[in-house]
């Protein structure tokens, strides 16, 4: 597009210069010569824009090149860090499925420790109504015990 606008503007500029020069050999020898410098210095001043204007464009060019290559250092900076984290990710999927099998067994693990922990408490029931049985027992072996030391006094 810059390539198209520099060529449009250049192609301008010597249109203009051509046309001056045509109506120069069409005016008169001593109006021609003063008109000749006229049209010289017109297209001195219109060479002089043109070379401006194509310095300007060659610096905008410059900076255009200079972000580019900038631009491109960072694609590939983040191609890299794009490769290593897509291998850490591939990594870490491994490393996931190398753990599912102890998931597994932990869940199992789990299970059996549930079941074990409500056969204790279960167990710990049985034995807490086992002991106050137990006591009721030797509460009543004792106020027989008594009353039969009672009567035989």
């Amino acid at each position: 597009t810059h390539t198209h606008t520099h060529t449009y503007v250049i192609c301008k500029g010597i249109d203009a210069l051509d046309k001056s020069l045509s109506e120069s050999m069409s005016v008169s020898s001593t109006s021609g010569l003063e008109h000749i410098r006229s049209v010289m210095s017109v297209s001195a001043s219109a060479t002089e824009r043109l070379q401006s204007l194509l310095k300007q464009k060659e610096g905008e060019l410059a900076n255009t090149q200079k972000l580019v290559t900038s631009l491109e250092r960072s694609r590939s900076a983040m191609v890299e860090d794009l490769a290593m984290v897509s291998s850490q990710n591939e990594n870490l999927k491994k490393q996931v499925e190398s753990l599912l099998p102890f998931k597994t067994k932990l869940n199992e693990l789990e299970k059996n420790y549930d079941a074990l922990l409500q056969m204790y408490g279960e167990k710990a029931e049985e034995a807490e109504e086992l002991r106050l049985d137990i006591q009721d027992v030797k509460s009543m072996y004792r106020q027989q015990m008594d009353e039969l030391l009672s009567q035989r006094h």
